[in-house]
């Protein structure tokens, strides 16, 4: 979460405003030696033979932490930039992009965009 704040003080110091928030962790490696070189902030703890709980250095879960803690706190961070927006203000999530089966497409109803 660190992390995430560092980032978003980043954005913060360069933009007076935001339109649009994409969000999307993409999909982890499940590879235990894979997940040791990510941002190193993890900590491995041997559970039992070969089961394994990965958190971060907040000691959240990992998989919690990238996909919905990180989402939560990037949107937290940056609504006053997004507020700030003159037009279009929007946050879009992505979980499990590319993962997806048979795509549905919904009629789009432009009565709800303001």
């Amino acid at each position: 979460m660190r992390v995430v704040d560092e980032v978003c003080e980043r954005i913060r110091e360069k933009e007076g405003a935001l339109n649009l928030l994409f969000l999307s962790a993409g999909v982890p490696s499940m590879d235990r030696s894979g997940m040791c070189d990510m941002l190193n902030l993890l900590v491995i703890l041997e559970v039992a033979d070969s089961w394994f709980l990965i958190v971060t250095s907040e000691n959240l879960h990992l998989l919690a932490s990238l996909n919905y803690y990180s989402r939560l706190r990037f949107i937290s961070n940056l609504l006053p930039l997004l507020q700030q927006a003159a037009s279009l203000r929007r946050v879009v999530t992505v979980a499990g992009g590319g993962k997806e089966s048979v795509p549905i497409f919904l009629p789009l109803v432009h009565s709800f965009i303001p």
